[in-house]
């Protein structure tokens, strides 16, 4: 009779420690999709934020070309008007024409 008490003892006992493991997983559980929620709602503002400034990139991205030639050719005419100013002469223009010295 005794053994049959010291069985169920120990197995109430082992129940309690399931049970209380189970809470503790299910504790565990509850706080990761949290942090999975809380996680999935800053990815989903950081991708919002990038979608609004996709036009930007989108805008640099088409008018970079157009953007890069017309930069060099105001570079060349810098240049060109540099050697000018500076006495040289220059491609189509003739030496000493137009200067102001």
């Amino acid at each position: 009779m005794q053994e049959s008490e010291d069985t169920i003892s120990n197995l109430e006992q082992q129940i309690d420690e399931f049970q209380s493991a189970h809470a503790k997983a299910e504790t565990a559980k509850s706080d990761a999709e949290t942090a999975h929620a809380e996680a999935k709602a800053l990815l989903d503002s950081t991708m919002a934020a990038l979608a609004a400034k996709k036009a930007d990139c989108d805008f640099i991205a088409v008018n970079f070309t157009v953007r890069k030639d017309n930069r060099q050719l105001e570079v060349d005419g810098l240049n060109k008007a540099k050697t000018i100013l500076q006495g040289g002469a220059a491609d189509g223009v003739e030496k000493g024409y137009g200067n102001a010295v």
